[in-house]
């Protein structure tokens, strides 16, 4: 359904996520990755895109990305840290 979403609206959010959200929990990270870059290509400031870029790069193991995409966002939106700080994704940074 996504899929089918982002070929009539190549820049639908939700179907960008949900298909990210798929591929995370089918352990995809890089295809979750990739889905949510596509987004940022879109939305360059979205919060919630650059905090699942984040959290997609923390889950990978590649601390100085998800801190940087981490940093974007809470610079746009504050409460993305309590986001983050609530967030068991990120224990590999805290």
């Amino acid at each position: 359904a996504y899929t089918r979403a982002l070929a009539e609206r190549p820049d639908s959010l939700p179907a960008q996520m949900g298909i990210a959200a798929c591929y995370r929990r089918l352990g995809r990270i890089d295809r979750a990755t990739a889905a949510m870059e596509e987004a940022n290509r879109f939305y360059p400031n979205d919060p919630a895109v650059l905090f699942t870029l984040s959290r997609l790069h923390a889950l990978s193991g590649n601390a100085s990305h998800a801190l940087g995409w981490l940093g974007r966002a809470v610079r746009i939106c504050p409460d993305v840290a309590d986001w983050a700080e609530q967030d068991e994704d990120f224990a590999s940074l805290k």
